[in-house]
C-alpha cells in the first residue's frame, strides 16, 4: 500500500480502527494508524500510533508518536515520542526520545551522538 501526499501537519493518510491490515507501508505526510497493521513502514515524515492501534512492524520513519502498542524495532531519524498510553516491545533508534510517565518501553535505545562533537576539555 502506498500513500502519498504533500509535507504538511495535517493528516495525510488514516487507517481507522477495525482495519486489519499487513504488507509493507510507505508514505509521504503524515499518517495515523488506530487499527492492526503487521508488515513494515517507510517514510521520512511522521507517524502517529493511536491509543487503539496494535502495530507489529519494524518501522523506519522521520518522527514517530506512539500512544498504542507497537511491537518491533523503530529507526526515528529525528524524534520519537512514546505518550502514557504507549507501549513500545522492541529497540528503538533516534537521536531525540521522549519518554511520558506512565508508558512502557521494553526494549532497548540506542541514541547516537553527533559526529561532530568535541571532546569535553579538562
Amino acid at each position: 500500500m502506498k500513500i502519498q501526499s504533500k509535507r504538511t501537519n495535517e493528516i495525510s493518510g488514516f487507517l481507522d480502527k477495525g482495519i486489519k491490515l499487513s504488507g509493507e507501508l510507505h508514505f509521504s505526510g503524515m499518517l495515523r494508524i488506530d487499527g492492526n497493521f503487521t508488515g513494515s513502514i517507510f517514510s521520512d515524515d511522521r507517524l502517529v500510533i493511536g491509543e487503539r492501534a496494535v502495530v507489529r512492524a519494524d518501522i523506519t520513519i522521520g518522527e514517530i508518536e506512539i500512544a498504542g502498542q507497537v511491537v518491533g524495532n523503530i529507526e526515528a531519524k529525528q524524534r520519537a515520542e512514546i505518550l502514557a498510553s504507549g507501549r513500545v516491545e522492541g529497540e528503538i533508534h533516534t537521536p531525540m526520545l521522549v519518554i511520558n510517565p506512565g508508558s512502557v518501553l521494553n526494549g532497548r535505545v540506542c541514541m547516537p551522538s553527533s559526529a561532530h562533537e568535541e571532546p569535553a576539555a579538562t
